[in-house]
């Protein structure tokens, strides 16, 4: 159990819980069968395997909980990105390597679903790039689609069979599975392995951007979990806590001037502005003084878990750095 649990943000390894009852490894046993995962408020986590210490460096570095921790943290949807190489899958980030293989990853989640067989896990597989010069075809005999095919079939029945090809599957068809989110292109003739990751929902994912830019992405995540809230229940909603580039993403979703959960907020300029127009109404705040203040950048897992405990609404599926257990619970919670 982390120390941070009680945090939006989290940048230390253990199962994040804060002692409530929504979050954990059961919770999706508590919904009607009837429900369908338009219906669900969802924690997930980008870049889900892009864990580990100082190997990959803040530039990188996306989650520091294991995936079975996340799991068991609440986390339902998954995000894997797969090189294709000698007829199985890896795992990397862009091109690096990530030291785990698909096997590693259902593995696990068989092992997790057959605990609790009341839960669904979605799961995002990307074709990913590669350090094999983007050409993966000549280190393989098979293509993409007939891999994915081959672990489909050594995991049956772990995946759900989407033979009615339903967008909006109801959790009773669910539970127990892994619905995959397909973000690959398959074979001519193939069928779609899950849902089509593309047509799924609406998605905010603007992942591009240099530290001043993060207010521009709070505004643009805020406006999607409106959507949710306000759309159709038929509709899908997902929504990207992360952000790299000319940033990272422990700034992102923290707005620290380190990692550490702990650490302190980073300035965002070092000329105060005045009290009534400051561009940053949902920063940290000095108190004003002679009509001027200093804002401090606050990171968009802290904006969302402050944003979110006023308000009782569907919010989608949510996608997250580094999450904390307050932040996991308060997504969870929606549902109840």
């Amino acid at each position: 159990m982390s120390s941070c649990s009680d945090q939006g943000y989290c940048h230390e390894g253990g199962v994040q819980l804060n002692y409530a009852s929504y979050a954990g490894g059961n919770w999706m046993a508590k919904l009607p069968n009837a429900t369908t995962l338009s219906q669900i408020s969802m924690p997930g986590s980008h870049d889900t395997m892009t864990l580990g210490g100082a190997e990959w460096g803040p530039i990188l570095l996306t989650q520091t909980m294991t995936l079975i921790e996340q799991l068991y943290s609440g986390i339902r949807m998954v995000d894997m990105r797969l090189v294709h190489i000698g007829n199985v899958f890896v795992l990397n980030h862009g091109s690096f390597y990530l030291h785990a293989n698909f096997d590693d990853v259902l593995s696990t989640v068989a092992a997790f679903v057959r605990s609790n067989p009341g839960e669904v896990i979605l799961m995002r597989v990307k074709k990913e790039a590669s350090n094999f010069n983007g050409d993966q075809s000549k280190y393989n005999s098979q293509t993409f689609d007939q891999t994915f095919q081959a672990y489909e079939k050594k995991y049956a029945p772990l995946f759900w069979n989407n033979s009615g090809k339903s967008m909006n599957p109801s959790m009773q068809s669910l539970r127990g599975r892994i619905v995959v989110l397909q973000d690959f292109n398959g074979d001519v003739g193939a069928h779609t392995h899950g849902i089509k990751y593309s047509s799924f929902a609406t998605i905010e994912d603007n992942y591009s951007l240099d530290n001043d830019q993060l207010y521009s992405k709070w505004n643009a995540v805020r406006d999607n979990l409106n959507k949710a809230a306000s759309g159709p229940s038929t509709a899908t909603y997902m929504t990207y806590l992360s952000g790299s580039g000319g940033s990272t993403p422990y700034f992102v979703a923290s707005g620290k001037t380190l990692s550490g959960t702990y650490d302190s907020q980073q300035l965002t300029d070092v000329t105060p502005y005045n009290c009534s127009s400051d561009p940053y109404p949902d920063f940290f705040h000095t108190q004003c003084k002679l009509g001027f203040r200093y804002t401090y950048y606050k990171g968009t897992n802290m904006l969302v878990n402050d944003w979110l405990s006023t308000r009782k609404q569907r919010v989608g599926i949510v996608m997250i750095d580094f999450p904390g257990g307050d932040l996991l619970e308060k997504i969870v919670g929606m549902n109840f």
